[in-house]
């Protein structure tokens, strides 16, 4: 059988998903024909008449794209193959049918986590005792406990397949994970299924890169990260009025960046995230810089970063760049307490959008040094937990014991 690496996932747009696993196309090893990616688009929503272009991304990538019209076309591909796939797919409702067809034995599941931000609390207790939190909100994460729960039933019947190796780059999930593990296993009630076999620690996508010196360093910008506006994280959480908030955000960002632009002196370059919209942002931020899928670049020649939140911080952090925090509470209270935790956890620098304020260089300046304990506390917690391994390195390490483990079990 033909060991194969792949990632299950199902979007209109890979370039969403294929960042992510940039690091891992890259240092594919030699011993593996491809790195593929399987799209379940057509398959869950019935709709084969969809053509995705997506050759230009298979020659520039060196990656095959499979898009299965049906379940025949997708056996067809796992025939004759050993296949770990990093699970990008959902766990809601819509997936389920999909879930029961990859519970093969020929398949096994990973999931990779290799960026460094903190995550939120989605325990019942947790919830129960937050005080700053919506209505819609609270609804919300108790379904995804829910659903949760039940995918883990399904799992436990085998109905579903569990996560074989789960790929952490956090050290108090990892601590979690494998404590879990050991109480889990001294124990024999009925539903105390593992969900995650196997968990390993990894270091973080940003630290691999910074190892690789991919980009020239320079303090030559103002870097805003974007978290797009319309983002379904926080829609899916807070009511809302988009269309009321929209104008009065983006005329105090407008604001506040051709303010610290002037008062630096430095061109400001805002970095969209994926799934902005790079027409619209056109109209909403004249007179700036749009880049889109190039943050980590954008960040090595940053003198400052601003954010609300963002997992692509990561590389500032690690890069021992100034940062500022950039709060509002326009979008709700989810969005707010991230910002503020982040503001906490690295001594940077607030400002709060919705109120005046006056800056000058030279406090700009001193505000924004960078604390260094808390900056190294959160690398060593979040971004750099594995001591001096690539992170792509050790995935592949551990892909090749399990391929070789389950083959001489399969011999026998």
């Amino acid at each position: 059988m033909k060991n194969t690496v792949c990632i299950f996932f199902s979007n209109t747009k890979i370039e969403k998903t294929l960042p992510i696993y940039g690091d891992l196309i890259e240092s594919l090893p030699a011993e593996y024909e491809k790195f593929y990616f399987v799209n379940f688009y057509k398959i869950i929503n019935k709709k084969k008449q969809i053509v995705f272009d997506h050759h230009k991304y298979e020659k520039k990538y060196n990656i095959k794209i499979i898009c299965p019209n049906n379940i025949t076309e997708f056996k067809e591909f796992i025939e004759n193959r050993f296949i770990f796939a990093f699970d990008s797919l959902g766990k809601t409702l819509e997936f389920f049918k999909t879930r029961f067809l990859i519970n093969k034995k020929n398949i096994k599941l990973l999931q990779l986590q290799n960026v460094g931000y903190f995550s939120n609390q989605n325990t019942f207790n947790a919830i129960m005792f937050e005080k700053n939190i919506s209505k819609k909100n609270l609804f919300y994460l108790l379904k995804k406990i829910f659903i949760r729960k039940v995918v883990r039933l399904l799992v436990f019947f085998k109905i579903f397949s569990p996560i074989f190796v789960y790929f952490e780059c956090r050290n108090d999930i990892v601590e979690n994970c494998l404590k879990y593990e050991r109480k889990i296993g001294k124990k024999t009630k009925i539903f105390n299924y593992l969900y995650f076999q196997n968990t390993i620690k990894i270091n973080s996508r940003s630290y691999d890169k910074s190892l690789k010196n991919v980009h020239e360093t320079s303090e030559d910008k103002i870097i805003f990260i974007d978290g797009n506006y319309k983002h379904s994280d926080v829609l899916c959480r807070e009511n809302i009025d988009l269309e009321k908030i929209k104008k009065r955000y983006f005329e105090k960002l407008n604001l506040f960046l051709n303010n610290i632009s002037g008062t630096l002196n430095k061109e400001v370059i805002v970095c969209l995230h994926p799934s902005s919209d790079l027409e619209e942002y056109k109209s909403l931020l004249k007179g700036f810089k749009l880049n889109q899928l190039n943050t980590e670049k954008n960040i090595y020649s940053a003198f400052i970063v601003i954010f609300h939140e963002s997992s692509s911080i990561d590389t500032a952090i690690f890069l021992k760049k100034r940062i500022i925090s950039l709060q509002t509470g326009l979008f709700g209270k989810y969005l707010l307490n991230r910002i503020k935790k982040y503001g906490e956890m690295l001594g940077l620098l607030s400002i709060d959008l919705n109120n005046s304020y006056e800056f000058d260089k030279k406090f700009i300046e001193e505000k924004t040094k960078i604390d260094e304990k808390k900056y190294n506390d959160y690398i060593n917690s979040y971004l750099k937990a594995d001591g001096n391994e690539l992170g792509s390195t050790k995935i592949y390490k551990t892909l090749n014991f399990y391929f070789n483990l389950i083959n001489k079990i399969d011999e026998k």
